[in-house]
């Protein structure tokens, strides 16, 4: 028992400086701006410095020298900024330089690209929800499937390009035969990458 007791008095406390209640809007539930150690297992109350709001619990924990810091929001709550960008896509409305509470913006992908996730964004405590991404297309190499030794498997179905998902399906060219170990001969495009089955 007293080892135990031992090994909890031992655990690194956290250390939270001025400089990070600074970077992060916060002050110590007392309103001081001072560095501060918080044993292991203990709790402290912060508070968000004037103008700003706590949209996370104000009560943190030290867990073994870690403890996440509340977020603190501009008191004008709910608005965002600019729209997150997207690579290989594009906002289907004119952007704005900041959005109010609830603002949907609208995301389409190029072609050959399939979006993950809903086409829209929402603007929710002064933060856009989950950003989108755009998965990438698939092209399949002609110097790839030679080198591998094989083909497309339904004739005229020179399929160079498949989204993200989609299958091809080969077979080997003749002369060849499949190889002991190779990968499926239906392959999956996954974000831009296609695992080519082999014949030797």
């Amino acid at each position: 028992t007293h080892l135990k007791h031992k090994e909890i008095q031992n655990k690194e406390p956290c250390i939270i400086t001025r400089q990070q209640l600074e970077e992060k809007r916060l002050a110590l539930y007392n309103g001081e701006h001072r560095s501060v150690i918080i044993l292991n297992n203990q709790s402290l109350e912060f508070s968000c410095a004037i103008g700003y709001t706590p949209i996370k619990p104000s009560l943190r924990t030290c867990v073994d020298g870690h403890t996440d810091l509340p977020t603190c929001i501009s008191g004008e709550v709910g608005k965002c900024g600019p729209s997150p960008s997207i690579n290989n896509g594009d906002i289907l409305s004119f952007p704005l330089a900041e959005y109010a509470p609830e603002s949907r913006v609208e995301y389409r992908c190029q072609k050959f690209y399939v979006l993950q996730g809903s086409q829209f964004v929402m603007c929710k405590n002064g933060f856009w929800t989950n950003e989108r991404k755009c998965l990438e297309a698939c092209i399949a190499s002609k110097e790839m499937m030679k080198k591998n030794n094989v083909e497309f498997r339904w004739v005229g179905s020179e399929k160079l390009y498949s989204r993200t998902g989609e299958e091809i399906e080969f077979i080997c060219m003749r002369g060849f035969h499949r190889a002991s170990i190779s990968p499926p001969f239906r392959a999956r495009c996954l974000e831009g990458k296609i695992n080519y089955p082999r014949c030797i």
